[in-house]
């Protein structure tokens, strides 16, 4: 039987990279949080930090990327050979966002894709749109205690 979902690609979230019960008062400070867990992993070098803030809260500046049921995705095109995803489970609202549905955002992935890599913006993205419609699987992310469950959860098991 197929999945109902596209399949969320194998290794494009370390387990490192993903925050639990992450507390913070606003949208910015999360993607600061996520950011900072992306350079400490080695995934993006430190230097490259301020850039991709940049990055994303230009992004953001277009529009909301809160899309509903609580979850958001704030992304960027950067100059990176491969994709740096990083995740977080707040553990409260956070101003900021303005979701179309005005459901508080509770699980947050952030994604920064090669430029020239439309295929993969695409695909990660396309990957996590179905959570934000399955409550069933929203409840599965916010009910993750590791990484290791959140891994789970978006692969659906």
């Amino acid at each position: 039987m197929a999945a109902a979902h596209p399949a969320w690609p194998q290794g494009a979230l370390d387990p490192r990279n993903i925050l639990l019960d992450l507390a913070r008062e606003d949208r910015a400070s999360v993607v600061r949080a996520l950011v900072r867990r992306l350079a400490e992993s080695g995934r993006i070098a430190p230097g490259q930090a301020p850039a991709m803030l940049r990055l994303v809260a230009e992004r953001e500046s277009l529009g909301s990327t809160a899309l509903g049921g609580g979850l958001a995705l704030p992304h960027a095109r950067a100059g990176l050979a491969a994709p740096a995803v990083a995740a977080a489970i707040l553990k409260g609202s956070v101003e900021g966002w303005a979701p179309l549905d005005d459901a508080p955002v509770r699980a947050v992935f952030l994604l920064l894709t090669p430029k020239a890599d439309d295929a993969c913006h695409r695909g990660l993205i396309g990957a996590l749109l179905p959570i934000g419609r399955s409550q069933p699987r929203l409840r599965a992310l916010a009910g993750c205690r590791t990484p290791e469950d959140l891994l789970q959860a978006l692969e659906g098991n």
